[in-house]
């Protein structure tokens, strides 16, 4: 099965974005592309 904690979601909805992260997914909040770059960044992605 799917590792949650090796899975990553990004979503414009922090509703959902909230409930990736209770079941243990990294989850970032959408807003636009250069803050989306720099949240893959700091997790460690290189887009």
């Amino acid at each position: 099965g799917l590792d949650p904690s090796a899975s990553l979601f990004i979503d414009d909805s922090q509703k959902n974005v909230d409930g990736a992260k209770a079941a243990g997914w990294h989850a970032v909040l959408f807003t636009d592309a250069p803050t989306l770059k720099a949240d893959l960044e700091r997790l460690g992605i290189t887009p």
